[in-house]
């Protein structure tokens, strides 16, 4: 219970940083880059301008799934390893930008990283494990599920009121 309760704090505190990262993002860009002391190696351009209002609204996505799933972290589990692949996509695209597009320092990589690695870390320790009582409920849910698919009483409620009909609406007809 009390690792359910720091990951909604984790996922709340990560949510709404994530937010507070997509409006600068894709409002104040210049504002928000300069705050992590980042700057396009060429300057600001309308492509980095595009760029930065699409990173935005990734991060309104992300920041709007982390508060969804701090709602209810056991029933969205399987939403907290979009929180840890996040964190890995994160030190990624930092080695890209470092190496590849010499546009993020090392000082700014190795910081970049640290958090990422901490924040991924504690969504794996933290996060909700399917117990076997659960995994059993769903296989149980899911063959009743199927056998009720086949009984007889489902297939007649299943079919339409006109074939239940079709035996009076031959007499009928044949009556006329």
């Amino acid at each position: 219970m009390r690792s359910t309760r720091l990951l909604r704090a984790a996922l709340i505190v990560w949510g709404v940083w994530e937010l507070l990262n997509a409006v600068l993002a894709t409002f104040l860009p210049r504002w928000g880059a300069s705050m992590v002391s980042w700057a396009p190696r060429y300057g600001w351009n309308s492509d980095i301008f595009a760029m930065s209002a699409q990173y935005g609204m990734g991060m309104f996505l992300l920041g709007f799934v982390y508060l969804l799933v701090a709602t209810d972290p056991r029933r969205y589990r399987v939403f907290v390893w979009v929180a840890v692949a996040e964190q890995a996509v994160g030190i990624g695209i930092g080695f890209y930008g470092t190496f590849a597009l010499q546009t993020i320092s090392a000082p700014q990589l190795v910081a970049v990283t640290v958090i990422n690695i901490v924040i991924g870390t504690i969504f794996v320790l933290v996060r909700p494990r399917e117990t076997a009582a659960q995994r059993t409920s769903e296989v149980t849910t899911a063959r009743e599920a199927a056998t009720a698919k086949r009984t007889p009483e489902v297939t007649a409620a299943r079919e339409p009121a006109a074939t239940k009909r079709a035996p009076e609406i031959a007499a009928a007809l044949e009556s006329t």
